[in-house]
């Protein structure tokens, strides 16, 4: 809303602005009008949480990534396949692929769906850090589910195939860096 040349400060303009950071590539400024937000006592949604989440993955910044998507978790929002993607993505790189492993595990323990858009998030992070074997063997899986689910099985049962445990089984271990 403008007021008399101003635009009045509401979570969704500041989602908007967030947002554009994350565009243009700006994550300190992304969380300055985050800290902005907190010391306003403006409410944050899981667009907010999401928006901030990507600003820092794309500015390589996967700590504070998970540090943002961890007080998401903590305040107890709902973390949406759009943020949980976001947070995904951020550990993308040799020293953040295993985290992308245990955020798609969380999403199951929690009861989410892990979505295709986890699961592409997942295996771009393993590509990111030249595990082929272990981003190929995931694509392979998650193909599989969702054949199940084309071919009429409930698609709930058929992600059951891509859990946590089965994921760990797709690599033959437990996520660890050979």
């Amino acid at each position: 809303v403008i007021v008399k040349g101003k635009v009045e400060a509401s979570t969704v303009t500041y989602n908007a602005a967030i947002s554009a950071c994350e565009k243009g590539g700006e994550w300190i400024k992304a969380l300055h009008l985050l800290a902005m937000m907190v010391q306003t006592r403006l409410a944050m949604d899981k667009i907010t949480y999401a928006a901030a989440i990507s600003a820092c993955g794309k500015g390589a910044e996967w700590v504070k990534a998970l540090e943002i998507f961890s007080s998401m978790v903590r305040i107890s929002l709902e973390m949406g396949t759009i943020a949980c993607s976001a947070a995904i993505s951020a550990c993308d790189d040799q020293a953040g692929w295993t985290r992308s492993m245990q955020l798609v595990n969380s999403m199951q323990t929690s009861g989410m769906l892990v979505s295709g858009l986890n699961l592409g998030s997942l295996i771009s992070a393993l590509r990111k850090a030249q595990l082929w074997d272990r981003a190929f063997a995931l694509f392979h899986k998650a193909r599989a589910s969702l054949t199940l689910c084309e071919a009429g099985c409930n698609c709930k049962d058929s992600t059951a195939l891509v859990d946590g445990h089965s994921i760990d089984g797709v690599f033959g271990e437990s996520p660890q860096r050979h």
